[in-house]
């Protein structure tokens, strides 16, 4: 360009290089390389320590960066030394910008935050100080443009079209820029990410059993850490739920010793809140602690070698008072001065052995069960056992010789040396061998036993110790729910109601607690009398609040005095209305004449239900009235609700011996999993089994006959918002026979089933309409049916009838199809892609009903028929358009 002035030179946004003086020559230097010169805050930057070094071309005082390296390696470094000499030496952590933040936060690739320092220096990317795309105007040529955004940054991108969402924008010059980058959205989604990591370190601080480390201290100041493990994943202190795993290395001289773990010190209690005794820490052994408050409650811990040693400290002829049980010669403790720290008094009198602890009421006066000692404490007496006395009537037969006497044994002390071993030990008949002292030894081991687990396995008599009426008059369900509140409120481990023999009259419902079991004397010995319109025992909690760890068993509900409600029927009278369970027991159970479901549970998790015999199940409803059956298990909270119903009877009940059905049709719920069904007998119910919306259910070696209607039903069920049949079912093993209507029938007409049923072995004989009944919707293809191996007997019916609808993949696999009414198979649905295979379609019958073979007026696609014998049948009728349907060796037909 020689001889043109630098006024006339073209105009331009950005340079690459630039024209200066260096030395008394005129030399050219990149733009880039005199940006970093003019300012030593953007000097050089490099991925590793190993190129900066190298790069020695910076005057003395440049700072230049290394962000690529390891840890120690990552930083700022500050030149000494001219240009071409000296070196670079570490003077701090990276400077970090928004952007950097940004960048790192979402983990960015450095090729690409390098290929932008690049546009950067390009003058492709243009920055501006304002947030408004409206008032900018990039220069020509700009690729990409950073913003400011309350405090971070934003990237945009040039659009040929724009758009109406706040991530498009145009500038001043009508150019539409997209916002492909946030660094607000990653501040956000760090701080969600730290919410769930703090959240799962709050549940497992919470729910887990935390190991102690390092214990150390003494017995009664101990001092102990939590785990390294713990504390790397952000577990360093201690929640208000904490359980800690601790094993002692020395027993505590004093009660109520100290425990401090991780700058918290705890007092030790016992179970219920109560002193911790003086040498109550066993060397080695393993306690479980449990934070309530600002002290640390023993929860558990007590092991068989313990028990057995307790045994022996018991087993002397005198009293002996121990480190937590005392033992005394009388009937009860009324008027003993009991030391400090005692736990349970043992005491032995009028025939009994009984155990006594402090009670939790102290202002409820005193009876036969309720004794108060000298410190002005009432014991309560827990449990009691019997001394049989068989020493005396053995003794009394022994006859005395008359003395004096001279070296000799009278008759008496020569029977005695006969009964004694050389150990001393007594031995009387029918002692199966052991002496007097083993046996007494094993009751004072077994009494000791018993008085170590009663603080966690609490057992309440409802009659002597609760007070409840046993012979029907006066309702007891007060008396039940008060003490459930207070089993729950004072007791950190599994309790047990106990029902004797005996009548229960309810006006109100029981409402059961978790950990709380009820459990009677025999499910036709202790029988609850449900009264009015509601159920023996209720729970209706919230979504997602379950009942957990319940027993309930061995009783029956008689509902002959459940009434309807003004005139109308109520889904509540039923035996047991329970929403939500988890780990539950439902076990050998008589329930009868209740006026809604006898078994009426709903949202099922780990739970087993057997043995439970239903009769007269919705004596109050109509038929079709929601419920109103046998066992009903509503379903749908989760996706997975583990439930097995085993050995289970119900005759005679008004809707379904058994059914589960899905509660609600809304998209928040489920078609759960998980249920098997296993021996189930029902019969003369309007339906032997339903089937309403769980998924893959299992009915298996069960028998559903002589039901008014249909043995097997799998269909929108009687509730109003049940949305379909449930898909993927399996009947498998089963006599469903002598039924009213179908053996098995499929209806998708009301709510549509996007899957069908396989049934695979059963016995279907002598029900009144077909054997299999299917009939499809309106709502779309129904998918996916099989039958393989049953047999299909002397039904009033076709033996296998597909009605209506559309079908895709239907199998008829090895059938026996005998006897029936009609035709062995009946296609008038429209179906795609299916075959039948080595049935057997026969009538002997010197007048046969099964006159056809394989009839239908149904479209079929994509279907073959191959080896099926047929005789006393007509031959094979299809009347329906027909795309590649191909036939094989069909013998007969």
């Amino acid at each position: 360009m020689s001889g043109t002035a630098t006024p006339n030179l073209p105009l331009s946004n950005g340079v690459d290089d630039v024209v200066g003086n260096s030395g008394g020559n005129t030399v050219r230097i990149a733009l880039s390389r005199l940006a970093a010169l003019l300012s030593y805050l953007q000097g050089p930057a490099y991925t590793t320590s190993a190129e900066l070094f190298a790069d020695k071309a910076w005057p003395d005082g440049a700072i230049g960066q290394v962000y690529g390296d390891t840890a120690g390696q990552n930083g700022t470094y500050r030149k000494s030394g001219a240009a071409g000499t000296g070196s670079w030496t570490r003077t701090g952590d990276l400077a970090v910008s928004p952007l950097t933040v940004a960048q790192l936060a979402g983990k960015a690739d450095l090729t690409a935050l390098n290929a932008l320092i690049t546009e950067v220096r390009s003058g492709r990317v243009f920055g501006h100080w304002s947030g408004n795309l409206l008032t900018l105007t990039p220069p020509e040529g700009t690729d990409w443009l950073l913003t400011p955004a309350g405090g971070s940054v934003q990237l945009w991108a040039p659009v040929t079209e724009g758009g109406t969402g706040e991530e498009y924008a145009q500038d001043a010059t009508g150019q539409w820029w997209l916002r492909r980058f946030d660094a607000r959205d990653l501040t956000a989604e760090r701080a969600a990410r730290e919410a769930a990591d703090n959240a799962i370190r709050a549940a497992a601080r919470d729910g887990l059993i935390l190991p102690l480390v390092n214990v150390a201290g003494t017995g009664d100041a101990i001092t102990a850490d939590l785990s390294s493990t713990l504390i790397a994943a952000g577990i360093t202190t201690l929640s208000s739920l904490a359980e800690l795993d601790y094993v002692p290395i020395a027993t505590n001289a004093a009660a109520n010793p100290t425990i401090t773990v991780a700058g918290m010190t705890l007092g030790i209690r016992d179970t219920g809140g109560g002193d911790w005794p003086a040498g109550g820490f066993r060397v080695g052994y393993i306690y479980k602690l449990r934070r309530r408050g600002m002290t640390a409650r023993v929860s558990g811990g007590v092991s068989y070698r313990e028990i057995l040693d307790l045994g022996t400290r018991l087993s002397g002829q005198e009293a002996r008072w121990t480190d937590r049980t005392v033992q005394i010669a009388a009937i009860d403790p009324a008027g003993y001065a009991v030391p400090g720290g005692t736990a349970r008094i043992i005491t032995e009198g009028g025939g009994w052995l009984s155990v006594w602890r402090v009670s939790d009421n102290q202002t409820e006066p005193e009876s036969d069960t309720r004794k108060r000692t000298t410190d002005g404490k009432v014991w309560v007496r827990i449990s009691r056992a019997p001394l049989e006395e068989t020493v005396a009537p053995t003794m009394s037969a022994v006859s005395e010789v008359a003395a004096p006497a001279l070296r000799r044994s009278t008759d008496a002390q020569s029977r005695v040396h006969e009964l004694m071993d050389l150990g001393g030990g007594l031995h009387l008949p029918g002692l199966r061998g052991l002496s007097v002292q083993e046996h007494v030894q094993r009751l004072y081991a077994r009494v000791a036993e018993a008085a170590q687990v009663l603080p966690y396995q609490t057992v309440i008599n409802a009659v002597s110790d609760l007070g409840c009426d046993p012979n029907g008059n006066e309702p007891c369900q007060g008396i039940i729910n008060a003490a459930i509140n207070k089993l729950t409120a004072t007791s950190s481990g599994p309790a047990t109601i106990f029902y004797p023999r005996g009548y229960y009259r309810l006006t109100e419902r029981i409402l059961p607690k978790s950990n709380v079991s009820h459990i009677g004397a025999g499910r036709d010995q202790a029988i609850f009398l449900p009264t009015g319109i509601r159920a023996a025992f209720e729970r209706k909690p919230s979504r997602g609040d379950y009942l957990e760890n319940c027993i309930f068993s061995h009783f029956g509900v008689d509902g002959s005095n459940q009434v309807l409600n003004g005139g109308e029927y109520s889904v509540g009278s039923k035996a047991l209305f329970i929403q939500g369970f988890r780990n539950c027991l439902f076990s050998d159970l008589h329930l009868y004449d209740t006026g809604a479901t006898a078994l009426g549970i709903d949202f099922a998790d780990r739970s087993i239900i057997q043995r439970v015999l239903v009769e007269r199940g919705g004596r109050l409803a109509a038929i079709g009235n929601p419920g109103a059956s046998g066992i009903g298990i509503g379903t749908g909270w989760l996706l997975s609700e583990p439930l097995i119903i085993a050995d289970c009877m119900t005759i005679d009940c008004r809707n379904y011996g058994t059914f589960v059905e899905r509660q609600n049709a809304g998209a928040d719920y489920f078609n759960a999993q998980h249920v098997i069904v296993h021996g189930l007998i029902s019969k003369g119910n309007n339906h032997g089994f339903g089937e309403a919306g769980c998924d893959g259910t299992i009915l298996t070696a069960s028998q559903l006959t002589d039901n008014l209607s249909s043995g097997v039903v799998q269909h929108h069920g009687t509730f109003s918002s049940a949305p379909r049949p449930g898909p993927r079912f399996m009947l498998r093993g089963c006599d469903v026979s002598r039924n009213g209507g179908a053996g098995f029938e499929f209806d998708g007409t009301k709510n549509f089933g996007p899957r069908g049923y396989s049934s695979d072995g059963n016995r279907i004989e002598g029900n009144r309409g077909p054997g299999h009944w299917i009939r499809g919707g309106a709502g779309g293809t129904v998918d996916d049916f099989s039958f393989r191996g049953d047999d299909v007997i002397g039904n009033g019916g076709h033996c296998i009838h597909v009605e209506s609808g559309t079908i895709t993949n239907l199998d008829i696999l090895d059938e026996r199809l005998l006897r029936n009414t009609g035709s062995g198979v009946r296609l008038d649905a429209a179906i795609r892609g299916g075959r039948i295979s080595g049935a057997t379609i026969r009538d002997l019958q010197t007048t046969p009903t099964q006159t056809g073979s394989i009839s239908g007026a149904g479209a079929l696609t994509d279907f073959d028929i191959d080896g099926v014998q047929g005789v006393g049948c007509a031959p094979i009728n299809l009347i329906g358009a027909q795309i590649r349907v191909t036939f094989g060796r069909n013998p007969g037909i």
